[in-house]
């Protein structure tokens, strides 16, 4: 693993225990019952690391550092999520998290459907990307910590619902969680 990979795992892990302490715990456990135990899951968007460990996963970053990171948990190519290199109907899941809010609207609008493209019949799509703070007096470590965010496009919870209708019909479900105020959202679309 080169250094620039090893650098970004350790800075991810800091800045979650330090602004977001409890947050990937409550976000994997939310996501993992959406994906069996066995079969082939497509991570995009990955990061360093993945929100949930299988057999089967293959994670995609743009960030050709973040994909080798990855590699320390399953296979992992560096991609553009907007135009994702397989086939139709070739995974039985795919997970993307904080991924969204990197994207501007056509971007993210593009990656949604490829997401949607290659995920088998009765496989399930989940995203899930966090939220613009709504309180930030109320809730100020959170604002703090969504203005350190390196995403350009942050949405409120319209925001969001306006471009995953645009693609499918998608369940959704709206979360704080962390203590410090963080919002999330979730949409889940089993094909």
């Amino acid at each position: 693993m080169r250094h620039g990979a090893i650098a970004l795992g350790i800075a991810t892990s800091l800045i979650e225990k330090v602004f977001a302490p409890g947050g990937r715990t409550v976000l994997t456990a939310m996501l993992e019952p959406l994906f069996p135990m066995h079969g082939s899951l497509l991570d995009v968007g990955c990061g360093p690391r993945p929100f949930i460990l299988r057999s089967g996963l293959l994670g995609i970053d743009v960030n050709p550092n973040a994909a080798r990171a990855y590699r320390r948990f399953g296979s992992a190519l560096a991609a553009d999520a907007s135009a994702l290199p397989f086939e139709n109907a070739c995974f039985d899941g795919v997970v993307s998290c904080g991924l969204l809010h990197h994207l501007p609207d056509d971007k993210a609008r593009l990656a949604l459907s490829e997401m949607l493209r290659v995920a088998r019949p009765g496989g399930t799509v989940a995203v899930l990307d966090g939220l613009r703070c709504w309180a930030p007096k109320r809730r100020p470590i959170a604002a703090v910590t969504r203005m350190l965010d390196r995403g350009a496009y942050l949405r409120d919870r319209n925001g969001h619902e306006f471009l995953l209708d645009c693609v499918a019909n998608w369940r959704k479900s709206h979360a704080t969680y962390t203590w410090t105020g963080l919002e999330a959202l979730l949409a889940v679309y089993v094909k």
